[in-house]
């Protein structure tokens, strides 16, 4: 049965699911350990279960769960027949939170990268491949970021795995950023892309020079903090994020203001 959310009987669905997925915040007689416990043997039982619908909204379920539990249930799901399970599948791998299951997850999903480079359609499931990775920022998915991106290669499919490369916290990775700048300005391959990344991964500013990036990186690879760099980079995100906010309040309120006022005039011509 094919997931179309659009298909389903809106009242009905909603109580089906509410009924059978609504955990109570409260357990009496139980720890917060125990309840999570709980979650996570509830979401596990969802993501093996036979139901596409099941297995959709467990996977959805899970990107709110990190319990170890999730993690080879949700790795196994990365075969599912079902294009939009297989993608909440991988943005929950994406939040895991341990050590070991960062690594693990981040394993499970490089191989993904070179099967869904090879078809257009794939680009929507390869750029949550790709985000998922970007968040779980592993070594080991560096050279497969890179691997496929070719002349051909949608503009916004390249940067967003630079970028990604550029959010694992390893000299390796802005060493391979250099090198891939350095190719590229010979081809002309994505160099804009890969200086964005190199900015992105160093918070420096030497565009698509690469000379001027090696040198700098000769200077500074044995002291760069990369955890300082990526608490500069979530501060930033945070304050775009909320000047978008206010931009967005201050938008609102303009157009309430002449729909107001239009309203106002119109009640005035009519009297």
């Amino acid at each position: 049965m094919s997931i179309r959310i659009q298909r389903f009987a809106p009242f009905l669905l909603a109580v089906f699911v509410t009924a059978l997925w609504t955990t109570p915040v409260w357990a009496e007689g139980r720890s917060p350990e125990e309840d999570a416990e709980a979650t996570a043997a509830r979401i596990v039982a969802g993501l093996k279960d036979k139901s596409n619908d099941v297995r959709f909204k467990a996977a959805q379920d899970a990107a709110d769960c990190p319990h170890e539990s999730l993690l080879k249930p949700l790795l196994r799901l990365l075969a599912d027949p079902e294009p939009m399970i297989r993608q909440a599948a991988t943005k929950a791998l994406g939040t895991r939170e341990t050590k070991s299951d960062k690594k693990k997850a981040a394993a499970g999903l490089n191989p993904r990268l070179r099967r869904l480079s090879k078809k257009p359609e794939d680009q929507d499931e390869l750029l949550i491949v790709v985000a998922a990775l970007d968040k779980l920022a592993q070594p080991s998915s560096i050279k497969p970021l890179l691997a496929d991106i070719e002349p051909g290669t949608e503009t916004d499919v390249a940067q967003a795995r630079l970028n990604a490369v550029a959010a694992v916290p390893h000299r390796d990775a802005v060493d391979r950023l250099i090198q891939y700048l350095a190719k590229g300005r010979k081809r002309s391959h994505h160099n804009g892309a890969a200086s964005k990344a190199l900015q992105y991964a160093t918070g420096q500013r030497f565009g698509r020079d690469p000379d001027r990036w090696r040198a700098w990186w000769r200077d500074h690879e044995k002291t760069f903090d990369f955890d300082a760099m990526a608490r500069e980079r979530e501060e930033a995100a945070a304050k775009a994020k909320e000047k978008a906010e206010k931009k967005k309040e201050r938008q609102r309120k303009k157009r309430e203001g002449k729909k107001n006022k239009g309203g106002g005039k119109k009640k005035d011509e009519g009297a």
